[in-house]
């Protein structure tokens, strides 16, 4: 509602008409919540708690005017996800599947498994099939 200026309002009050104009009048103040119900609402804003990745934060507004404070809830920003790259095993190196984690609080949000190394596979030539290297001599 806007400010009623020279206006006179009538309020019902447990039946009693209780009348008040639209400043205050001599001794007579308005309520507290009649100013900030007519008010023109200027509100300053106070961060009282951040949001994090999982968390809401909220934000106190203050009306510059008439005091009127309000609680606003900051929704949870949620995590910015980037990958974890997978490694292929090797015949002597273990691997791992992809994954991910945050950017912001770090923690892993898909956790890597271990792919455990093949080890060499023999192709009864003294080199291995799958990486060429060579695996056994011959001691003669």
């Amino acid at each position: 509602m806007k400010r009623w200026t020279g206006a006179v309002m009538a309020i019902l009050l447990s039946g009693v008409s209780i009348m008040f104009s639209g400043c205050d009048v001599g001794d007579v103040k308005q309520p507290e919540w009649l100013q900030q119900e007519l008010c023109d609402h200027v509100f300053e804003e106070e961060v009282v708690r951040e949001p994090t990745c999982k968390q809401a934060g909220s934000t106190l507004k203050t009306c510059a005017l008439c005091g009127l404070e309000k609680t606003v809830r900051v929704p949870a920003k949620g995590h910015n996800v980037a990958a974890i790259e997978g490694v292929a095993p090797t015949c002597e190196t273990d691997g791992w599947t992809a994954g991910s984690y945050c950017t912001v609080c770090e923690i892993v949000l898909v956790e890597p498994t271990l792919i455990p190394a093949s080890g060499h596979v023999d192709g009864f030539g003294n080199d291995c099939v799958v990486c060429g290297e060579r695996i056994w001599t011959d001691i003669y």
